[in-house]
């Protein structure tokens, strides 16, 4: 059994409201006001060997040798590729894209959730420019919204609860591919550190997971 089958994890986040009127749109294609996060993790998950929030990784060489020791074949990455994942290598995957029933959840999950460790460096996916960035207690904590251009679409895509103080990019900034976002955190309304990652194009909400897997490596 992989560590991401040993998890029984069910999360739902919250919108956050930006004053701003440039991303307005943005957070509309983002999670529904008044959803709420909840984390349950069966009894089958002490049996994981790996306690990832005691490792420490800074540089991607060693995000990938962590990888190995996790057992996490969740996605391969390209690290010559246009389009990557916000990390460099597969990371445990706590919840998918789309409907679920749980309770305190919202009914549709419009990201996925990512748990390489508290601390994990998170990067950009794709060259771009930040939209907005936030820093709170609650709703998606400290975050970011970054526009990107991709196969002639408008893309957005948000990185959510990062760790305080690990914000490296600030709106206006131009950034590429690979840069450092932050680092993951549990703020906001979150039960514990994971990235909260979700992606719209042309202003609708997509499956992150598979636009990803789509996109990077082509």
């Amino acid at each position: 059994m992989t560590f991401v089958t040993a998890l029984a994890v069910a999360t739902s986040l919250p919108a956050v409201a930006v004053g701003s009127n440039h991303t307005e749109e943005v957070l509309a294609g983002f999670a529904a006001a008044g959803d709420t996060q909840e984390l349950s993790v069966g009894a089958s998950g002490a049996a994981a060997q790996i306690a990832r929030d005691n490792y420490g990784a800074s540089t991607p060489a060693q995000i990938v040798a962590l990888e190995t020791m996790r057992l996490a074949p969740t996605f391969v990455n390209d690290l010559t590729s246009a389009v990557q994942w916000p990390f460099p290598a597969g990371v445990p995957l706590s919840d998918m894209y789309g409907p679920r029933s749980c309770n305190g959840c919202a009914p549709f999950h419009k990201g996925i959730d990512m748990l390489p460790g508290e601390g994990t460096p998170i990067q950009v996916i794709a060259d771009g420019t930040v939209l907005e960035t936030g820093e709170s207690d609650s709703g998606f904590g400290n975050f970011a919204i970054i526009e990107h251009f991709v196969d002639g679409k408008r893309i957005t895509t948000l990185y959510a609860h990062m760790q305080w103080g690990s914000l490296q990019v600030v709106p206006g900034q131009a950034v590429s591919v690979g840069d450092g976002v932050g680092r993951v955190g549990s703020t906001g309304l979150s039960t514990g550190p994971h990235l909260h990652f979700e992606v719209t194009e042309d202003g609708d909400s997509v499956d992150p997971y598979e636009w990803l897997t789509e996109k990077v490596g082509r």
